[in-house]
């Protein structure tokens, strides 16, 4: 179960290559010793993913959130 995750988008129609250049580095800082550090000390884990698997959790988040905020009547 997620409890909470950080991701970096760009902007739409942001080229493929572009893409898989920053995920490529971001990825590289992630598994970085001094971040992974960082990380665990503030109580995270740190992970890096693919675009599209960012995709898949951005798509259950705003699932899972619009049927908490219907079953509460939450509104703008």
């Amino acid at each position: 179960m997620r409890f909470g995750w950080l991701g970096v988008c760009a902007g739409a129609g942001t080229a493929q290559p572009v893409i898989a250049l920053l995920n490529r580095h971001i990825g590289a800082v992630v598994q970085a010793a001094d971040y992974r550090g960082m990380s665990e000390k503030a109580g995270s884990v740190a992970l890096s993913s693919t675009p599209e698997e960012l995709a898949k959790i951005l798509a259950e988040t705003y699932e899972q959130t619009a049927r908490i905020s219907v079953e509460f009547g939450l509104r703008l």
